[in-house]
């Protein structure tokens, strides 16, 4: 299982234009083969910052989520309305219980 926490600090004027590519982009990929969740969420006490945290079946999933003109797209669109670059770690997790 991969995971994927992504974090975003836009811009206080562009935050309703951020929060609808979020919720569109997040929609569209949860209907993607290999896709087990996709969410975003804002941060407590600071709005501005929008969190995504993704779980994909595997790598192969994955990179065939980066490679859709969608996914670059999203990425390209909301690094325009952030106000610092944003983070993304990949994770390769395994369920303990």
């Amino acid at each position: 299982m991969i995971v994927i926490l992504g974090s975003v600090d836009v811009r206080p004027d562009s935050l309703e234009s951020a929060l609808k590519l979020a919720l569109e982009h997040c929609a569209r990929s949860r209907e993607e083969p290999g896709c087990v969740s996709h969410d975003c969420f804002q941060a407590v006490g600071r709005p501005n910052i929008l969190q995504f945290v993704e779980v994909w079946s595997d790598m192969t999933v994955l990179r065939a989520h980066f490679a859709l003109t969608d996914s670059k797209q999203f990425a390209a669109e909301i690094g325009k309305l952030a106000g610092s670059p944003p983070t993304m770690r990949i994770l390769k997790a395994e369920e303990l219980g």
